[in-house]
C-alpha cells in the first residue's frame, strides 16, 4: 500500500505544470531550407542562441526544420551545411517565427581540403552528429561508420558488427525511427546516412520497452532511380565469407528492394584440452584431447521488401526465405580417466543440422499530426529443424540421436503517443509474443515435446520537460506470461515492468543521466522441455519445465561533457538478476545429470570512462576507455571478481585513404550461466580506399597470436568440476579483405535498411 501511495505522488509530481518549475516562454522558428537551385537541403545544423542558451536542430528530408527556444527579445539563429557557406541572422523572438532560408554553395573546391560545418550539436534531448566525408569514406557499412564516427556513449565491434552501449545499458537501435538492429545498420550505405542522433533519455516513439539508450538512423530519401550493390568479406586464415548482391528501385513515394546473399564458415579445434572431474563412486578424473574437430556451417537467405512512405505515414512489408545448415560437425578425442575407472580411447562424436525458414514481417506508423503518433508491427516465421548426433566411446555402445523440430514465432505489437501542450507525452504499449514447438526425439532417448511460451505485455508510460533542462521518464508495465510443457497445465505469472529515467541538460555543453528498471524473461523452450538425453556412460542431459522466470534488475548513472575537441562520458550501473536461471549439476543413481535450475542473484557492478579526442577537422580521432568491474554470485554457487578492462581505438583519414585501429586488454568473465571465460587481448588494424562506388579494405586481427588461440573455459559445480583451454583458429590471427561495388542509375543510390536474421529458432535439446 506504501509503495502504491509513493507511486501515486511521484506521478502527480510528474503531472504538475511546468510553469511551477520556470516562468519561460517557449515559441518556435520554422521554414525550409534550399540551395540556389531550389533543391531541398536535408541534414542542415539549425542553432538558435536565446537567453544565454543554444537550441539545436537539423532540416528534414524536404528540407523542413522546426527548432524550439526560450524567448528573448532578441535571438541568433545559424544554418550550417557542409559544401555550403554558413548563414546567420539576428531576429525578435518573443513569439513563433517562420524563415525560409537559402544557403549559397562554396565557391572554390579544392582536392584534399575539405571545410567542414560544425558536425555535432546538443540538442534538447538528442545529440545529433553529422557523418564528415571523410568518415564515410572509410566505411562500407553503417556499423563501420558509426566506428568511425567514435560517439562516445556508443560501442562498436567492427569485426563482430555489433554496436552496443558503452555503459552496458540496452540500446535500442533504429533507422527512420523504426526499431531495427545491428544487422540491418550493416547492410545501409554510408553515403546514405544524412545523420545519427542519440538519446540518452529516449523519447516519443524510442520510448518502448527494453531500450535505456537511443540511436537513430536518419537516412537520405529518393524518389527516382535505384541502384545496384554488391560486397564480399573473405577471411583468410580462418575461412569464413559473406557475400551478398542487392537491388533497389525508388518510384515516387514506393521503394521496392530485393536482396540474395549466402554465407560460410569453418573452424577447427585441434589440440583443445581438458579436464574434467566427476565425483561419482568411485570419484575420477577425465581428461580429453582433441586430435581433430571441424565444424562447418552454411546460410543462404533471400529477401524482398516493399515500403510506401506517405507525408504522414510508412509502411513496410517483407518477405524473407533463409536455409541453415551444419554439413559437418565431427569430433576424434583421445581420452583417459584417473583410477582406470573407464579404459583409455578414442572418442567419436558426428552431428549433423540444418533449418528452413520462412519469415514474414510488416510495420506501419502514422503521424497524424504534431501531437499524435501510432505504429503498429507483426512478425511470423516458422523453422522446420533436423539434428542428428552419434557418439561413440571405446567399447561402449554408441549414443544415437536423431531430432526433428518444427517451430513457430509470432510477434505483434502497438504503440501510441499522444504529446500534450504542457510539455508531457504519454505513451502506451501493447505486444504479445508466440513460441511453438513440436519436437520428436528418436534414437537412444527416444520422446516427444511440444512446448508453447505467450508473453502479454501491457506498458503505460509518461514522460514530462521541465522546461529545457529536465526530463523525467516514468513507466509502470505488466507482464503476463504463460508456458506450456507436454500435457503439464498451462502456467502463468505476472510481472510488473517499472522503470524511472531522467535527464538533466545541465549547460548546453554537459548532462547527466539516470535510469533504473525491472523486467522478466521466461527461459527458453530448450531449457524447460521435459527430454531426457542420453551423453555418454555416465551423463545425462534434461531440461526443467519448473524453471522460474529471471527478473533483471538494472540501474545506471551517466554524465556527458562536449569540449570543441574532446567528448567524455563517465558512467556507472548495476546489473542484477533475482531467480537466477544457471546450469545445475547433480548426481542420481551414479550418473552425473546436468539440469537447469532457478538458484540465487546475480550482481554486476561497473565503473567507467569514455573519452574520445578529435584533431584536424575530425581526421584524426582516438577514443580512450578504462573500466572496472564486481561480479558476485550468490545460491549455490557462489562466486565473486574483480576485474579492470581497457580499450582503445585510433582513427586517421586523408583523401580516398582511411586507417584505424584497436586494442581490447585480456579479460576474465563471470557470467550468470554460471561459467569463468578468460580470454587473451583482442586487438586489429585496418586501411581502406574508396573511389567511385569501388570499396576495398584489408585488416588483420591478433596477428601476433600466433595461428591459433586460445581461451579458457571453467568452473566448479561441486560434484562437477571442468577447466577447458579453447584451442582455434578463430581465435588466433586473422587477415581479411572486404570489397564492394556499387552503380546506380537515375540518381544517387540508397542503402536501404535490411532485417537479414538466418538463423533458426529450435526448441531442441542438444
Amino acid at each position: 500500500m506504501r509503495q502504491f501511495v509513493f507511486l501515486l505522488g511521484v506521478l502527480a509530481a510528474v503531472l504538475m505544470p511546468a510553469e511551477l518549475f520556470g516562468q519561460t516562454e517557449t515559441v518556435k522558428i520554422t521554414g525550409t531550407v534550399k540551395n540556389a537551385r531550389g533543391e531541398a537541403l536535408a541534414g542542415v545544423n539549425i542553432l538558435v542562441k536565446s537567453a544565454g542558451e543554444t537550441f539545436g536542430g537539423t532540416s528534414g528530408r524536404k528540407g523542413e526544420y522546426t527548432v524550439s527556444f526560450t524567448a528573448a527579445d532578441t535571438v541568433t539563429a545559424s544554418f550550417s551545411h557542409v559544401g555550403y557557406h554558413t548563414y546567420t541572422f539576428s531576429m525578435q523572438g518573443n513569439g513563433d517565427v517562420r524563415r525560409d532560408v537559402v544557403l549559397t554553395d562554396k565557391g572554390v573546391v579544392l582536392d584534399e581540403v575539405e571545410v567542414t560545418a560544425s558536425n555535432m550539436h546538443m540538442g534538447d534531448d538528442r545529440v545529433t552528429y553529422i557523418p564528415t566525408r571523410r568518415q564515410v569514406n572509410g566505411a562500407n557499412t553503417g556499423v563501420m561508420l558509426l566506428f568511425n564516427m567514435m560517439i562516445p556513449q556508443i560501442m562498436v565491434d567492427p569485426m563482430g558488427g555489433s554496436v552496443s552501449a558503452v555503459d552496458k545499458t540496452q540500446l535500442g537501435i533504429f533507422i527512420d525511427e523504426r526499431k531495427a538492429d545491428a544487422g540491418e545498420l550493416a547492410r545501409l550505405r554510408p553515403k546514405d546516412i544524412a545523420k545519427v542522433e542519440y538519446y540518452d533519455t529516449p523519447t516519443g516513439v524510442f520510448a518502448q520497452s527494453g531500450v535505456d539508450r537511443a540511436v537513430n538512423i536518419v537516412t537520405k530519401k529518393y524518389t527516382s532511380g535505384g541502384y545496384v550493390d554488391a560486397r564480399t568479406t573473405t577471411h583468410v586464415i580462418y575461412p569464413q565469407g559473406n557475400y551478398s548482391v542487392q537491388g533497389s528501385f525508388d518510384k515516387g513515394d514506393v521503394n521496392i528492394l530485393a536482396m540474395a546473399g549466402s554465407n560460410f564458415g569453418r573452424t577447427d579445434y585441434t589440440g583443445t584440452t581438458s579436464r574434467e572431474e566427476y565425483m561419482l563412486a568411485p570419484s575420477f578424473t577425465k581428461s580429453s584431447y582433441v586430435d581433430h574437430r571441424e565444424t562447418k556451417s552454411l546460410s543462404d537467405y533471400g529477401l524482398l521488401r516493399a515500403t510506401v512512405r506517405g507525408k504522414r505515414s510508412y509502411f513496410l512489408a517483407q518477405a524473407m526465405l533463409s536455409w541453415n545448415e551444419s554439413p559437418d560437425n565431427t569430433a576424434v578425442n583421445s581420452l583417459s580417466y584417473t583410477g582406470n575407472v573407464y579404459p583409455s580411447a578414442k572418442s567419436v562424436s558426428e552431428s549433423y543440422s540444418n533449418g528452413l525458414t520462412p519469415a514474414l514481417s510488416l510495420f506501419h506508423q502514422v503521424r497524424f499530426n504534431d501531437k499524435n503518433i501510432f505504429l503498429w508491427h507483426a512478425s511470423y516465421s516458422y523453422s522446420r529443424n533436423k539434428y542428428r548426433s552419434r557418439y561413440e566411446e571405446g567399447g561402449f555402445a554408441p549414443i544415437i540421436n536423431n531430432a526433428h523440430d518444427k517451430y513457430h514465432k509470432a510477434q505483434a505489437g502497438l504503440n501510441y503517443m499522444h504529446t500534450f501542450g504542457n510539455g508531457g507525452q504519454l505513451g502506451m504499449e501493447v505486444g504479445n509474443f508466440l513460441n511453438k514447438s513440436r519436437s520428436v526425439y528418436r534414437g537412444t532417448s527416444p520422446s516427444e515435446q511440444d512446448m508453447l511460451t505467450n508473453e502479454f505485455l501491457f506498458i503505460p508510460s509518461y514522460t514530462h520537460r521541465f522546461g529545457k533542462k529536465f526530463s523525467l521518464f516514468m513507466r509502470f508495465g505488466v507482464d503476463i506470461s504463460t508456458y506450456k510443457v507436454n500435457g503439464m497445465k498451462s502456467r502463468t505469472r505476472l510481472f510488473t515492468r517499472p522503470a524511472l529515467s531522467g535527464d538533466y541538460n545541465i549547460d548546453g555543453t554537459s548532462n547527466l543521466s539516470f535510469t533504473a528498471y525491472m523486467g522478466s524473461f521466461v527461459p527458453s523452450l530448450s531449457m524447460m522441455n521435459e527430454a531426457e538425453l542420453r551423453v555418454s556412460e555416465y551423463e545425462v542431459k534434461r531440461g526443467n519445465p519448473d524453471l522460474k522466470s529471471g527478473k533483471p534488475i538494472t540501474a545506471s548513472l551517466s554524465y556527458s561533457k562536449y569540449w570543441n575537441k574532446f567528448s567524455l562520458s563517465a558512467y556507472a550501473k548495476y546489473d542484477g538478476v533475482i531467480d537466477n536461471n544457471i546450469s545445475f549439476y547433480t548426481v542420481e543413481d551414479n550418473m552425473m545429470v546436468q539440469t537447469y535450475a532457478c538458484d540465487g542473484n546475480y550482481n554486476k557492478y561497473t565503473l567507467g570512462v569514455s573519452g574520445v579526442l578529435r584533431l584536424l577537422s575530425n581526421s584524426l580521432q582516438l577514443r580512450l576507455m578504462p573500466e572496472f568491474f564486481h561480479t558476485n554470485l550468490t545460491g549455490t554457487y557462489k562466486e565473486r571478481l574483480n576485474q579492470l578492462g581497457f580499450y582503445a581505438q585510433l582513427y586517421y583519414s586523408t583523401g580516398a585513404y582511411s586507417f584505424s585501429g584497436y586494442y581490447n586488454a585480456p579479460q576474465t568473465i563471470l557470467s550468470s550461466t554460471p561459467w569463468y571465460y578468460k580470454s587473451k587481448c583482442n586487438y586489429g588494424l585496418s586501411a581502406s580506399w574508396n573511389h567511385r562506388g569501388l570499396f576495398i579494405q584489408v585488416g588483420c586481427q591478433n596477428i601476433f597470436n600466433g595461428k591459433r588461440g586460445h581461451a579458457e573455459n571453467y568452473f566448479d559445480y561441486g560434484v562437477y568440476d571442468t577447466f577447458e583451454k579453447t584451442v582455434s583458429r578463430n581465435l588466433g590471427a586473422n587477415v581479411y579483405v572486404s570489397l564492394s561495388y556499387s552503380f546506380d542509375f537515375g540518381r544517387q543510390v540508397q542503402r536501404q535498411d535490411v532485417n537479414v536474421d538466418t538463423s533458426s529458432k529450435s526448441g531442441i535439446l542438444k
